[in-house]
């Protein structure tokens, strides 16, 4: 199953989208509710709907996290915190949260679709590398709890 979750959902972009999907004879449904997305089974699910977007991490296998191709990377703790590996574009210079997720392994940055389709492939095909991603991704979250107090107990030493 995919989840298409545009930043901002417009119609005339979800059709545009239904219509890729379907040149390519893949199956795919723009969702306008929760109820409807939770008894939905088609393939390729495209959300039209705002504020769902944490929920559906943790439905998850993979992710991807828009916004890396141009100014920066969007929120890619969400995912970790669902235990959720994540992929991204290479422009996230100056975002703590996706050099950390780098270095731990658990996100994998993408420059171009052949990159994807290559990642995807390994940890779709191997499922040690999925679930070692996604340990690491939870890794990252416990090894971070409570990082805001050590801050400003830093900062008030």
């Amino acid at each position: 199953e995919v989840f298409w979750v545009s930043h901002e959902p417009a119609s005339q972009e979800n059709k545009y989208l239904e219509s890729i999907f379907s040149r390519q004879g893949i199956p795919s449904k723009v969702i306008n509710s929760l109820e409807e997305l939770h008894n939905c089974t088609i393939r390729v699910r495209i959300i039209n709907i705002i504020g769902v977007l944490a929920e559906l991490y943790w439905y998850a296998k993979i992710t991807y996290v828009g916004g890396g191709f141009s100014t920066g990377v969007h929120n890619l703790m969400e995912p970790a915190v669902a235990g959720v590996p994540t992929f991204f574009g290479p422009n996230y210079q100056g975002f703590d949260e996706a050099v950390q997720i780098i270095n731990n392994e658990s996100g994998f940055v993408i420059k171009k679709g052949k990159d994807f389709v290559e990642k995807m492939d390994v940890l779709l095909n191997k499922h040690s590398k999925i679930t070692l991603a996604s340990r690491k991704a939870l890794n990252l979250i416990e090894n971070n709890i409570g990082s805001s107090d050590k801050l400003v107990e830093e900062i008030t030493s």
